[in-house]
């Protein structure tokens, strides 16, 4: 806008080939003139939201694999918590 102000004002300036010159003069007069009274842009706050997916890898405990031999035989079963060292049966005898 300063350049074009400039060049109107420039143009209204002088006669012949000096008309010329006072026009080119009021383009690059207007257009710093026009530029200091802009200044620079305002400062802006912006939010900005980034996101990302993240892998996790756990391991867990799903629960034991136990083995046990009762009466010779070997017996396989799996229990939700640690059963420790011993662990109790429920024996129901058979009848002959």
């Amino acid at each position: 806008m300063g350049a074009i102000a400039g060049g109107v004002l420039g143009n209204q300036i002088g006669g012949g080939s000096g008309k010329a010159a006072a026009t080119a003069l009021g383009i690059f007069g207007g257009a710093i003139l026009g530029n200091n009274i802009e200044g620079a842009p305002a400062a802006q706050t912006q939010t900005v939201q980034n996101c990302t997916t993240q892998n996790v890898i756990e391991n867990r405990v799903m629960g034991y694999n136990v083995t046990y031999e009762f009466n010779g035989k070997q017996y396989n079963v799996q229990l939700p918590r640690d059963p420790g060292p011993t662990i109790k049966l429920n024996v129901t005898p058979a009848p002959y």
